[in-house]
């Protein structure tokens, strides 16, 4: 019998847990960088063909950051990893790479 109870009651909790990701979620502002193609594009320039990708990578990890306060953006991920949504900022993210 107190199996019983306790089932419902973490069934309930796990309910309630995932509401409240999902509000979190609702209201958190969130974009979704294609790294790969920022990285293909910025190599293509001819200026920029001898660069190595870890300085690439952190040059475009600086300005994810510098867009992600200005825009307040909670959360920025590789476009690979989001399964779906977010704002896709790479136009910006290469905008803001090629003024560098």
């Amino acid at each position: 019998m107190k199996m019983k109870y306790w089932g419902i009651l973490s069934t309930g909790v796990a309910l309630v847990m995932l509401l409240a990701m999902a509000s979190l979620a609702a209201a958190a502002k969130i974009a979704v960088v294609d790294t790969a193609k920022v990285v293909k594009v910025y190599k293509a320039q001819p200026n920029k063909s001898g660069t190595l990708t870890k300085d690439i990578l952190n040059d475009m990890k600086e300005v994810i950051a510098k867009i992600a306060k200005v825009e307040k953006y909670e959360l920025v991920l590789d476009k690979e990893t989001a399964l779906y949504g977010g704002e896709d900022i790479t136009y910006k993210v290469l905008d803001q790479l090629m003024k560098k």
